[in-house]
Parts: structure tokens; sequence; C-alpha cells
């Protein structure tokens, strides 16, 4: 399945995401897509489910989250001066380990005893509390490797979510003419209002 454009993007100087494991299914299917859209032909099918990935990614991206079960690596290049790493793609499901470049250019884990994380919070966060080994690289010395997403199956995630992506893969299927040619960049208020209770909170 697709990625989030954030793929591969550095965050703020000192941070990139690459996304190592995509998630398996999408969280509607081309049978979901083709009924709310009253199609009963096959010949679009390609498109369509290329719409579902594209209406996925946009709304993964805009909202920091992954909607399914999804593995992502995250680099930075120093150690937070507070010690705190925020993660940028949530809800965060598990931390698979944190990792710093060795001498011979190899990401050597360190002992979970070494980090404390808080994956219920959002968005969530893990904190170092004993010095790590020395880092070997100038850039993305340090990895942080985690499982995000609502869960691995589509009915795991929350139905405005779902009724969004539906929403977006239709307008983008009747107005494919003003979209190709540029005309259409915002993505409708409607499934704005759907998604936004799913926005993190800056406090």
């Amino acid at each position: 399945m697709g990625a989030p454009f954030f793929e591969n993007f550095m965050l703020d100087g000192y941070m990139a995401l690459i996304l190592e494991t995509a998630a398996v299914v999408e969280p509607v299917t081309l049978s979901d897509v083709k009924n709310y859209l009253k199609i009963d032909h096959s010949f679009e099918d390609t498109l369509i489910a290329s719409m579902i990935t594209a209406a996925r990614v946009q709304l993964e991206t805009r909202l920091g989250r992954a909607f399914l079960r999804q593995l992502w690596s995250l680099y930075l290049d120093v150690v937070p001066y507070d010690n705190v790493i925020n993660f940028n793609v949530n809800p965060v499901i598990s931390i698979e380990h944190v990792a710093v470049i060795d001498a011979l250019a190899v990401y050597q884990n360190i002992d979970t005893n070494d980090y404390v994380y808080d994956i219920k919070s959002d968005p969530a966060h893990l904190k170092t509390i004993k010095p790590l080994p020395k880092i070997h690289s100038e850039y993305s010395g340090l990895r942080v490797q985690f499982w995000a997403g609502y869960g691995p199956a589509a009915s795991d995630v929350p139905a405005p979510i779902v009724q969004a992506i539906l929403h977006l893969v239709a307008f983008w299927h009747e107005n494919r003419g003003p979209i190709a040619s540029g005309e259409i960049h915002q993505i409708p208020h409607v499934i704005l209002d759907m998604i936004a209770p799913f926005k993190k909170i800056h406090i």
C-alpha cells in the first residue's frame, strides 16, 4: 500500500522518517467505494483503487497519523536537549527498538532499561534516562523503530476517518477534470470537519 507523503521527509533539520513496512490493506475496499458511488462496471477499478490509496495517504499526512498498522523508523542526528523524542506518526502501538550507530556503521540496540516511553499520549514520546553509547555518525546516528496505527484491520480505523476517505474519493471521482487541470487544490470543508477530532492538539 502507498506510504504517507512524510516518508523519507526531514522533519525539523535533524529528524527523518522512513516507512519500513506499509499497511497490507486499505481502510475502505474497492467494493465499498463502488457501492458508495453506485458504480456497477469494472473498467475504473484500477483508477478507483489508486484514489483510495491517495486519499488515505493525504489524510494520514494531514493528520500526522497512521490509520493502519505500519512499521516506521525515526532517525535523529542528535539526542534532543531534554532527552525527549516526540513521535510524528501516531497513534504508536509499540516500540520495536532504540539503536545507535557504532564505529563499524552498524546500528546497535540499546538496553530497554535506558529509556522510558508513553504511547498513550498524543503525540507519543520517549525519553532516554541513561547516557547513550557514543554515536559514531554525524547524521542519523540514532534510530527509533516503532509500530503505529489504529490496528491491522480496516475495522480498527475510526468510522469518521473511513467516511472521510469515502467522501474524498467521491470528490476526486466526480471532479477529475478540474483536479487534472489544477483548479481544485483544497480538501472540501465537510471532509475536514470529519477528521477535525483527530488533529493533534498542541499545548
